[in-house]
């Protein structure tokens, strides 16, 4: 069959051949096909299907027909009040399905050999809109690329969520992603926590998590690209690294008024 390049895929690219996508495989494959065969099962039809290797030994999955963000400037879909609410249900049904996953085994990650512990779920660890199939009447019908999923703090996915579409990106990233000057940040961060059904207890931690995420994202960045990973520099490139500092800079500025917003 013809193959076609999909558009987006920084890292690791990503092809469609008829009705699946067919991505670099890694040692990591084995545990994220099991993972979504396990939310597959679960009920949840917002990940892709799982469908093994394919003869070249790339990973295979079914491929979701929608909308995706595949430019810098985010469609108004993406940053609507409906889909920050989908974005909040969705996370937790996939979190929820993911507890116990694998549990006792050590089992191999992109970034990590790691086993679920108690009170740990699998976190997909970038929830973006450019990770985000949307379709018009429907709205969020999918969630794609785990291949950077882990075991984690389920608020850990939250707080990535939150900095993307809140968005709780620093105000001049804010604009060029094509958000208005009036957004009103603190509502969609509400709107997302309250669609997920955080515990009030666990809410006023959420901008401390959202600094460390971004803090480790930023280390992470540099230590693949350090190690050789071509694709990651793409990221250091375009100036992620002092995009990633401004934004925490930024949620450390806010953090009294999102504490407030998000637990009130």
């Amino acid at each position: 069959m013809d193959e076609m390049r999909l558009p987006g895929g920084n890292v690791g690219g990503a092809t469609k051949v008829g009705a699946t996508v067919r991505r670099p495989a890694g040692r990591w494959t084995p545990t994220i096909q099991r993972l979504l065969q396990t939310l597959v099962d679960a009920g949840i039809s917002e990940v892709p299907r799982p469908l093994g290797l394919d003869e070249r030994g790339r990973e295979a999955v079914a491929y979701i027909p929608g909308e995706t963000v595949v430019e810098d400037w985010w469609p108004d879909w993406s940053r609507s009040d409906a889909t920050v609410r989908d974005i909040g249900r969705l996370m937790r049904r996939l979190h929820d399905a993911s507890e116990g996953f694998g549990e006792g085994e050590v089992l191999p990650w992109r970034l990590t050999d790691a086993a679920v512990e108690a009170g740990q779920v699998v976190c997909h660890n970038d929830i973006a809109p450019y990770n985000i199939v949307w379709r018009a009447e429907e709205g969020v019908v999918g969630l794609i690329d785990w291949d950077f999923a882990s075991p984690s703090d389920r608020r850990v996915d939250l707080a990535f969520a939150l900095w993307q579409f809140a968005p709780l990106h620093h105000p001049q990233l804010t604009a060029k992603l094509g958000w208005p000057n009036d957004v009103d940040r603190l509502s969609h961060a509400r709107a997302l926590v309250d669609a997920y059904g955080l515990d009030p207890e666990l809410r006023l931690a959420l901008p401390e998590f959202i600094i460390e995420r971004l803090m480790d994202l930023r280390r992470t960045i540099r230590r693949l690209a350090e190690e050789g990973q071509t694709a990651i520099q793409f990221h250091i490139d375009r100036g992620d690294i002092d995009g990633i500092t401004k934004s925490a800079e930024f949620v450390q500025q806010l953090r009294p008024s999102l504490e407030e917003a998000l637990t009130d």
